[in-house]
């Protein structure tokens, strides 16, 4: 399984603080891909978004290796069920320090989640929240998940009309996110990986100023210029110098893919920010081959 990503995070032109915070690892047959989008303001939301991260961070980096060992030792089997239980768990109890430590005493705090993550063959997404994962399907960008928002409610919303739920106080309005309730609804979608998956996980800083059209472009054109560099490399390949240019594409092949991630990175920032960027911005693309 080669898993390629590139991922930022930015504090955008208006906000004084990022509050949001970003994570990605890779081991072995496992991968992780966390965007947190923290709310409260200032401390209490990098703090919530942070404690998820911090959470995730440690189960996977420091305790999976000692309970798969644990597992082994009483010939108990570490499967993807296993793995994304665990992570659940670890999740709610994030939930359970921000809930405690900031709005139980009055503090207005949370954070929302995007999260993927790979065991083996099989993923899993888990949200709650408004931050968006998108795939790449069909040369579309298809969005996997819905928002946390009232009008998403269908019972909320069942006797009003399209004109009376956008103009309503409560369009928008986030109904579930960590630290923000005791229990916190963390959503769950699987399936298995397959060959040429290219996803991309990002808050709202990124959906709401650099329109998905945009986005879908960048990511496509990204791939077209892949294509062209695979057709310069069979022009070369029959050419005098054949064998020489050929050697320099193999060493400079991870160099090429670098700078077409970094590139679409950076075309993604420079939309937003052409745009205003008035809200913390983060997102991480990643492809699986």
């Amino acid at each position: 399984m080669d898993i390629k990503w590139v991922s930022f995070t930015d504090t955008g032109l208006q906000r004084k603080v990022n509050e949001d915070s970003i994570y990605s690892f890779k081991k072995d047959n496992c991968a992780v891909f966390i965007v947190a989008d923290g709310m409260g303001g200032y401390e209490n939301g990098k703090n919530a978004s942070d404690t998820i991260v911090r959470y995730v961070a440690k189960y996977i980096e420091l305790d999976m290796d000692k309970i798969i060992a644990a597992k082994k030792q009483f010939d108990k089997v570490y499967d993807q069920n296993t793995f994304f239980e665990d992570i659940k768990n670890v999740l709610l109890s994030a939930n359970k320090e921000i809930f405690e430590n900031y709005t139980a005493k009055g503090h207005s705090s949370g954070s929302t989640l995007i999260m993927l993550a790979i065991y083996q063959n099989v993923y899993n997404i888990f949200w709650a929240g408004d931050s968006h994962i998108y795939q790449v399907i069909d040369d579309d960008l298809v969005a996997l998940i819905v928002d946390d928002v009232w009008e998403n409610n269908k019972d909320a919303i069942k006797d009003l009309t399209k004109e009376q739920i956008v103009n309503d106080k409560n369009y928008g309005r986030l109904t579930n996110a960590f630290g923000t309730i005791e229990n916190v609804n963390i959503h769950m979608m699987n399936g298995f990986i397959k060959s040429g998956m290219k996803l991309l996980l990002c808050s709202d800083g990124v959906y709401k100023y650099c329109d998905k059209k945009v986005l879908r472009e960048l990511i496509i054109n990204k791939r077209k210029n892949e294509d062209i560099e695979d057709k310069d490399k069979t022009v070369s390949a029959n050419s005098k110098n054949d064998e020489l240019i050929i050697n320099n594409n193999n060493e400079n092949e991870d160099d090429k893919e670098d700078n077409n991630m970094q590139n679409l990175s950076q075309k993604i920032k420079e939309e937003i920010y052409k745009n205003g960027a008035i809200d913390n911005l983060s997102f991480i693309y990643v492809e699986i081959n």
